[in-house]
């Protein structure tokens, strides 16, 4: 099974093939983050901060 993450343009996410749909734009902030630093150890109050109003 294949995930496919694009982060130039809009995120676009597709599993195995097929688009992936978030049902929030929290979810979708929050897997750009971590997909942007991989590999890289990222603080909770660092995410928080991204989902806070």
């Amino acid at each position: 099974m294949s995930l496919s993450i694009s982060l130039l343009g809009p995120l676009h996410v597709t599993l195995a093939g097929e688009p992936v749909s978030f049902r929030t734009d929290a979810q979708r902030v929050l897997l750009a983050y971590l997909a942007a630093h991989q590999g890289v150890p990222v603080r909770r109050d660092a995410l928080a901060g991204l989902l806070s109003p």
